[in-house]
């Protein structure tokens, strides 16, 4: 039919349309040539409607293609057709309840005000390029293709089992968006990639059987997954999710499980650097709720943080280890210069001995010889010479008791370093 009986046909009742719909149905037509027998041109609908009712229908043809409808209204209540596609639409509203959509449904660049998708079968729905401002899903067996789309408003799945995968491509949702989503069948995967959540994201009880993926996903706010399982672990490679507790956060006091649920997934991916991330963002979460500035907690976290950037940074504990062993250096040599005796300095210079004295004590593992550093403590605490019987005897030197504190500090300290060196180290090499 060409647009002109198409549109005439159309405003007539159902009962005409699916008469004509049985009559090319019961010639027993191959799909091909009905597909010809039963083609129809809506343009002419879309340029005349403003709300478009397709409620009950049945269309032979596989597809009905709309295009640049000027229509602010789709309802395809109990309708029965293979495909839609429906393009560069005006601010419009959807409804799909208990249709039979075989194939497939195509809604391509056009601002969606609300669509209701309820009790229908359809194998996949696609959405490319739109502004999604409500959307409801419920009861429904299909998959759902998000490409390039913007949701602003309400974005639910009521009570769903998705038996089928849901994929989001290049989406942004934004502040405003609630996204709950309750649960995934065995056979089903949930995808985001490449995709910016700016508002809450709720997934606590989501029950994931199948794959799920963030990859390339950036979260404006931390997302809830306390109560999330996943039987295979999600992909979160390139996964970004906020260092620090946003202020427009309203939730503050759960930012800290929020971010231990998504540390324990990070570490089912074996992804021990992301671990760390989340474990640095805990940890910071958790300081904004200690008001008590005496608990240890909040002290070792700073001291964590100050040293290692929480085990982050390898480099950050061997230039604090520098910083450490030039200080212990130069306070022995000041100790050296203070002193109005004359050491014995036979075996190596002051600046020499002060730095060989804390080597020694910085690398904790050159400390078991004490008789090899005797000439260089000799020459820094007084190894003096005095006259005996008309002879010079060489006195023993006594190290100040200043210093002996010195060293033991410095060997904690050292120590310490070392340590928060290595673990660093592990996780950049992803060993455990």
């Amino acid at each position: 039919m060409d647009a002109q009986k198409t549109y005439d046909l159309y405003k007539k009742e159902q009962n005409q349309w699916n008469s004509w719909s049985g009559s090319i149905t019961s010639q027993g037509l191959t799909q091909e040539v009905m597909n010809e027998v039963a083609k129809t041109d809506f343009s002419l609908v879309a340029q005349k409607c403003d709300a478009i009712n397709l409620d009950g229908f049945i269309f032979p043809a596989e597809s009905l293609v709309i295009e640049n409808p000027i229509a602010g209204k789709f309802s395809f209540n109990k309708a029965s057709i293979r495909k839609i596609s429906i393009s560069n639409f005006q601010p419009s509203s959807f409804q799909f309840a208990h249709a039979a959509i075989y194939s497939e449904i195509n809604l391509k660049t056009g601002t969606i005000n609300e669509i209701n998708i309820k009790d229908m079968r359809c194998d996949s729905i696609y959405f490319d390029d739109c502004v999604i401002n409500k959307f409801t899903i419920n009861n429904v067996e299909t998959n759902l293709h998000f490409n390039k789309c913007t949701i602003r408003g309400i974005f639910e799945f009521i009570g769903m089992d998705f038996p089928k995968s849901i994929k989001f491509s290049g989406c942004i949702i934004e502040k405003e968006s609630f996204i709950p989503v309750i649960k995934i069948q065995s056979n089903s995967s949930i995808d985001f990639v490449n995709c910016t959540i700016k508002g809450k994201f709720d997934a606590d009880g989501l029950n994931v059987k199948g794959t799920c993926s963030f990859r390339d996903t950036k979260f404006a706010q931390i997302p809830y997954f306390q109560q999330a399982h996943f039987v295979e672990a999600p992909i979160m490679d390139g996964m970004l999710v906020p260092n620090d507790v946003p202020k427009d956060d309203a939730d503050k006091k759960s930012a800290p499980s929020r971010y231990r649920a998504l540390r324990r997934l990070a570490a089912q991916a074996h992804d021990h650097m992301l671990e760390q991330d989340f474990l640095a963002g805990e940890i910071k979460a958790d300081r904004q709720n200690v008001y008590n500035w005496c608990k240890s907690r909040l002290w070792f976290g700073l001291i964590y943080q100050f040293l290692s950037n929480f085990g982050r940074r390898p480099i950050l504990p061997l230039l604090w280890l520098g910083v450490l062993l030039i200080w212990s250096c130069f306070w022995r040599l000041n100790n050296f210069l203070s002193e109005t005796n004359v050491s014995s300095c036979a075996e190596g210079k002051p600046l020499d001995s002060a730095f060989i004295l804390s080597l020694k004590q910085g690398l904790i593992s050159l400390g078991s010889n004490n008789q090899k550093m005797e000439p260089f403590y000799k020459c820094l605490y007084g190894a003096q010479l005095k006259i005996l019987d008309g002879k010079p005897v060489e006195m023993p030197f006594e190290m100040p008791a200043w210093m002996i504190a010195l060293e033991t500090v410095q060997m904690l300290l050292s120590g310490m370093l070392i340590y928060l060196f290595i673990k660093a180290l592990s996780y950049q090499f992803r060993v455990k």
